[in-house]
């Protein structure tokens, strides 16, 4: 009996996107107009018929509750990005909207993952620049081992998605940053051990191209 009223209840990947609408003077005929037309548009990305939006006591904020369920590609993060989008669209001015609930934090995690690895990115890009600088002692020869990096890291992140893709490898939103440090770091000491041989090479022959030959295969 349990089983056959399960179908009557959503399961646990159906997750809430609750959109907050407030208005700190008091919500506006425009203001409920705003949200009534974002009730319809939202109707496309929720699982189920989206509830009429539920007012506080004071009248000065409305709760606009948005069942979301990830379908193939779109991640339920993906969802609460458009219906987050949806909202922020044609606010009349001084209505405040923002998202919460699971897809909310969902979105957030994401967005906060998606920072995270932009500074991972910057702060590996400034110490490499600078390690490679002051090794090299050129004003551009830093620049080539940096571009192999970065080279490297599109390979990575290219074999990274087929992988997820087609072998059904799991794949965490912070594996980018931890790839973007793991490459740079790579790159940067093979770069590093290439110059030192490279140097070594250079006390044993005067010729610059058999040297970088042997270091080449020696690194």
């Amino acid at each position: 009996q349990v089983a056959a009223l399960a179908g009557r209840f959503p399961d646990g990947s159906v997750k809430a996107g609750i959109r907050i609408y407030v208005r700190e003077s008091g919500l506006t005929p425009a203001d409920r107009a705003k949200v009534d037309a974002d009730r319809a548009a939202v109707a496309s990305l929720a699982t189920g018929p989206v509830p009429p939006a539920r007012p506080s006591a004071d009248g000065r904020a409305l709760a606009l509750t948005v069942p979301l369920q990830e379908t193939g590609e779109e991640t339920l993060s993906d969802k609460a990005s458009a219906v987050r989008d949806l909202a922020g669209h044609n606010a009349p001015p001084g209505l405040t909207v923002k998202l919460t609930g699971d897809a909310g934090a969902s979105l957030d995690a994401r967005d906060a993952t998606a920072r995270l690895a932009r500074l991972a990115m910057l702060v590996t890009a400034v110490v490499v620049v600078a390690l490679l600088v002051i090794m090299y002692r050129s004003a551009l020869l830093w620049i080539f081992p940096l571009l192999n990096a970065a080279v490297a890291l599109v390979v990575s992140d290219a074999i990274v998605y087929l992988l997820g893709q087609y072998a059904h490898l799991t794949v965490d939103a912070g594996n980018e940053a931890i790839v973007t440090v793991l490459v740079f770091g790579v790159g940067t000491d093979y770069a590093l051990l290439l110059l030192a041989r490279y140097r070594d090479e250079l006390k044993r022959t005067p010729d610059r191209y058999v040297a970088m030959r042997k270091a080449w295969r020696g690194a």
